[in-house]
């Protein structure tokens, strides 16, 4: 069964004239590949670990042996690789391991000339897809968001959405529906730079009036526009924005992104420190915090955040802990910042950081009202710590979706790229500290409630998780953008 999914993956790929792995080149790069994650990622130096990584190095050879020997040729499709060597990356347990390939200049150039955007959603149980937004096909026919779409260039979407996500990322354990979220939404790209750039793709969906399947089509030559950029101090509110429900009885906050460069031209403690004075004026004591689609960023960012949401002391996480070689920093001003600004310390055969294990209190000012959380599959990392702090200590109740993002250990710190490869480069991106996760537990991050997204809202325009959380605050209607 397994030989027969594989002979379909590759069969069109090899028809495409995609890029293919010669077979010492396919062996030479997987040891490559389980080489450098057991030597810069965390999970490298843990023993029981380790021994699991060369195990399904092992495995995976086999497997590839197995594959060379049953067909014809002696190559392999770039994709195709990916898949096998995606077993390294289930068994580390590490969602910000991801294994790309480098895309050349001829495949970014295509890519900016055909950039229609065709995105899909799983719903429900995730056996169905919906398309994720509006789209006209080549007939002028506007196909609505929440339209079901059940093959892409006649290829079942479910199978086809899994088989591409493999080594993506965002699945702590395992977890891939997180990953299947994440591609969907940008899938007419990533087919696309596996299986080329073509002027248009087909698709067949379910008509949402005769619920019958038909094959319909999308013209993707539309060229790349660069978007006017917002002056610098104006650039955090794409990331950072605060609202009142429609009819003023709740503040609504998004928040897309912890990383530094989202807060990079704005003083984020006086950012905090004046949206949270603006909600304690207001005498709301209602708020709705989302995080969807917010993957993590600084740590350092998150717990200042959780210290204006927090309503009793915690730890932001109970251990940071690494032994790797790029843990202290690289070269002398980089190991000088990290011991002086990030605190990292050696402790016998390994590197802490004990500044960010502390106890830490509520800010004096903290909201003290009744708070919901939004999460989906892409709420991931420092934000998923975030939500799991504010969950333990009682400060929040939490809807939404499962996310990939680990209960127990976390890992980030300094997430590098590395390039392996010859002939075809490949960027593989590993994080070099572990965190353990504050009252940690098993499995990926649960919501108190899951809110699942279905067709029949989608396609109404509905936004059926700010519509419960105002429910909870007991709020009657969200008004303003719709974001699942």
């Amino acid at each position: 069964m397994k030989a027969l999914f594989l002979l379909l993956f590759t069969f069109p790929l090899l028809l495409a004239g995609q890029d293919s792995l010669a077979q010492h080149e396919a062996f030479s790069l997987l040891t490559q590949l389980h080489d450098t994650i057991v030597y810069h990622h965390p999970i490298g130096y843990e023993a029981g670990t380790r021994e699991k990584m060369k195990s399904a190095l092992e495995r995976v050879k086999t497997e590839l042996r197995a594959q060379f020997a049953n067909q014809r040729g002696d190559s392999m499709a770039v994709p195709d690789f990916i898949y096998h060597a995606s077993a390294l990356q289930t068994v580390s347990g590490c969602g910000h391991l991801q294994l790309r390939p480098v895309l050349d200049t001829a495949t970014l150039a295509a890519q900016r000339r055909h950039f229609r955007r065709m995105g899909v959603y799983p719903v429900g149980d995730g056996s169905r897809y919906v398309l994720a937004d509006s789209v006209r096909t080549t007939a002028n026919e506007l196909l609505g968001r929440g339209t079901e779409v059940v093959l892409f260039e006649k290829e079942p979407i479910r199978s086809l959405v899994s088989r591409l996500s493999a080594f993506q990322g965002l699945n702590d354990l395992g977890y891939d529906r997180a990953t299947h979220y994440k591609l969907g939404t940008s899938l007419w790209a990533y087919y696309q730079n596996y299986y080329g750039y073509r002027d248009s793709l087909q698709f067949t969906i379910v008509d949402p009036d005769t619920k019958e399947q038909r094959m319909v089509w999308m013209d993707t030559r539309v060229k790349f526009k660069q978007s006017k950029p917002l002056p610098k101090k104006e650039r955090y509110k794409a990331y950072f924005n605060l609202r009142k429900s429609e009819d003023s009885s709740a503040w609504i906050l998004a928040v897309r992104s912890f990383s530094g460069n989202a807060f990079e031209h704005v003083n984020e403690a006086k950012l905090f420190r004046e949206t949270f004075r603006t909600i304690q004026e207001s005498g709301i004591d209602k708020l709705i915090l989302d995080l969807r689609g917010n993957g993590g960023g600084s740590l350092e960012l998150a717990n200042k955040f959780c210290r204006y949401l927090a309503r009793q002391d915690y730890q932001f996480t109970e251990d940071m802990y690494s032994q790797t070689p790029t843990a202290p920093g690289i070269g002398l001003f980089n190991k000088m910042g990290y011991y002086l600004v990030g605190g990292v310390r050696k402790k016998g055969d390994h590197f802490e950081q004990p500044r960010k294990t502390r106890v830490f209190s509520p800010r004096k000012n903290a909201f003290g009202g009744d708070l919901v959380i939004i999460v989906n599959e892409q709420s991931f990392s420092a934000t998923v710590m975030l939500a799991h702090v504010l969950k333990e200590t009682g400060s929040a109740t939490v809807i939404g979706a499962k996310t990939g993002g680990s209960r127990k250990y976390t890992y980030g710190g300094k997430i590098r790229g590395y390039l392996i490869g010859e002939r075809i480069k490949f960027r593989v991106t590993i994080p070099n500290w572990r965190f353990e996760q504050y009252r940690s537990g098993e499995g990926t991050f649960t919501p108190d409630e899951i809110v699942l997204l279905d067709p029949e809202s989608l396609r109404a325009g509905e936004d059926v998780r700010m519509e419960r959380a105002l429910e909870i605050l007991g709020v009657k209607d969200s008004g303003g953008q719709v974001v699942r």
